[in-house]
């Protein structure tokens, strides 16, 4: 995170600001045992803690501005530290998603959502090694794939930084559609329908239909990459179950793929080896599933002029 000032981000959420003025933040925590000197803690209220209560413990660590829900807890830190700052809104999850917004449209770099029933954080690592190519590119190190983790990732953006990769989660309806309408990737990869979160979704296809609302807000000339080896992850169901008339780039072994994926072989621990096109790839992942993250990896990169080539120099670095 660029340092940034405490009046910044109080006005990109419209909060209240209280207490010491003049303050920065080079850092963002959502938890209070992670904060270090310049981090700004955010007290979410979440199903088992609420963060007002870890407030001064965030303090202890370096923490100096805060932004929060609840008034009192607030005061009392204030009260106790003269050189702390609260950022005061009725509702810190959606505030942290307003800063994190604003944050990172001071640059506006390429963001590209990757979501999947599984093999959204292999394919963001391997999407950052190929775009690295050619962009300053960054993601997550971790699988921060909710409504904190995608505010969280927006935060490591920066004047020098051309491309953010996003892995975004879904275990409800609509939960795609939500975190596109404020992030607004500019293309988009699907990795998978499989069988999960059933118990809120109720049948496959009602997946493949969730997935396919990180499609939501695409414009015109921005993509969706999916793999075609995919069940409901092909042009006539992707047009049944999408609204909207975004491109579509299929990417897999299937007679669908433009991309096409070939002569994988499967060596344990050693890794795999694959084709794409006429390019060959040899890769130290384990696992031959993971040629079909790096085949939508490396389409990514086709998209934003990285050749074949150049993706298979870079994809064994991730």
């Amino acid at each position: 995170m660029v340092k940034t000032s405490a009046e910044f981000l109080a006005e990109a959420c419209g909060g209240k600001l209280l207490g010491a003025e003049g303050l920065f933040a080079s850092d963002v925590r959502i938890d209070s045992r992670e904060c270090r000197p310049g981090s700004m803690f955010v007290a979410v209220i979440g199903d088992v803690n609420d963060g007002h209560r870890f407030l001064e413990g965030a303090y202890g660590l370096g923490a100096r501005i805060f932004l929060v829900s609840e008034e009192e807890p607030a005061k009392a830190l204030m009260k106790a530290h003269s050189d702390a700052c609260c950022i005061l809104v009725p509702d810190t999850g959606k505030a942290f998603a307003d800063m994190a917004l604003a944050y990172i449209n001071q640059w506006k770099p390429i963001r590209i959502g990757i979501t999947g029933s599984t093999g959204k954080t292999s394919t963001k690592a391997l999407t950052k090694a190929v775009m690295s190519a050619k962009y300053n590119t960054v993601c997550s190190e971790r699988n921060y794939n909710t409504h904190l983790g995608i505010c969280m990732t927006c935060f490591l953006a920066g004047p020098d930084v051309e491309a953010v990769v996003f892995e975004m989660g879904m275990d409800r309806k609509n939960e795609l559609f939500e975190y596109t309408s404020w992030l607004r990737p500019e293309i988009v990869m699907i990795t998978n329908v499989g069988v999960v979160h059933m118990e809120n979704i109720g049948s496959r296809e009602g997946v493949a239909i969730e997935k396919l609302k990180i499609t939501s807000h695409l414009e015109a000339g921005q993509p969706l990459l999916y793999n075609c080896d995919s069940p409901f992850l092909n042009e006539k169901d992707i047009r049944r179950l999408a609204p909207g008339n975004f491109p579509i780039y299929a990417v897999g072994e299937g007679p669908e793929a433009r991309l096409k994926l070939s002569n994988i072989v499967d060596k344990g621990l050693d890794g795999i080896e694959f084709d794409l096109d006429d390019q060959h790839f040899v890769l130290p992942f384990p696992g031959a599933h993971n040629a079909h993250n790096a085949a939508l990896a490396a389409a990514c990169g086709l998209h934003y002029g990285i050749s074949l080539e150049e993706a298979a120099e870079t994809l064994p670095s991730a």
